[in-house]
């Protein structure tokens, strides 16, 4: 590459973040996440703040006893944690386990649809 170009590739990406970095959200993403994107050390509490500061909608697989801290920050539980429909090995997968799973399954439900919880994962 000569030197004619490559100063220019240089700056275009700078200065392209510069701009990125003053242009006001507008919250056309919906972007949801989980706590493992955050330090272990962190409280809710902080993760929360720091969600909501970068423009994150929603937490993903969050019970139902942080849900006050979540909303307290604007932010949806977007995703009933794992629990009610058990873990792989005796999960939904498995017809077996149909029946003993349902009523749990159907108390999740209800606990999500009370508290506007989208979904609920299962396995």
């Amino acid at each position: 590459m000569k030197r004619r170009r490559f100063f220019p590739a240089l700056l275009t990406p700078l200065l392209a973040a510069q701009t990125t970095a003053t242009t006001a959200r507008k919250g056309r993403i919906r972007q949801g996440i989980t706590r493992g994107v955050f330090p272990k050390e962190m409280s809710l509490e902080d993760c929360c703040r720091e969600a909501a500061r970068l423009g994150i909608r929603a937490f993903d697989l969050i019970g139902p006893a942080d849900w006050p801290t979540l909303k307290r920050h604007g932010l949806v539980p977007s995703m009933y944690p794992p629990g009610p429909g058990g873990t792989i090995p005796d999960a939904l997968n498995r017809r077996e386990n149909h029946d003993r799973l349902e009523k749990a399954m159907r108390a999740a439900i209800d606990e999500a649809a009370a508290n506007g919880v989208p979904n609920i994962i299962t396995f």
